[in-house]
């Protein structure tokens, strides 16, 4: 099975790239836009081509029953977790509202 994730340039014709060989594929391919409801992956092993905030989100969920999951990438992404609180704006506030007294 091949994955593309390539992004939502055009939602009723997703882009798919040309592969060399790919009509001798004899797996499934699927674009997650066009993604078939009740798909059953488990035990499966599954490719993913493509490493944007479309993989980053099916390839975690999808590693939880496929037997292995591979994601193919051009170049890295990077997803940091940070906090929904401006830590440098508390601090400075913090900061200024003790120099004038407001705080403790």
């Amino acid at each position: 099975m091949v994955s593309c994730c390539t992004g939502y340039y055009n939602y009723n014709s997703p882009h798919i790239p040309k592969f060399k060989n790919f009509d001798k594929f004899k797996g499934r391919v699927i674009h997650p836009q066009n993604w078939p409801e009740g798909f059953d992956y488990t035990g499966q092993k599954i490719v993913v081509i493509g490493s944007g905030a479309t993989a980053i989100s099916i390839v975690p969920e999808m590693a939880k029953k496929a037997k292995h999951v591979t994601m193919l990438q051009r170049s890295p992404t990077y997803v940091v977790s940070l906090s929904n609180k401006d830590m440098l704006a508390k601090n400075i506030s913090k900061f200024c509202f003790r120099r004038i007294g407001l705080i403790d």
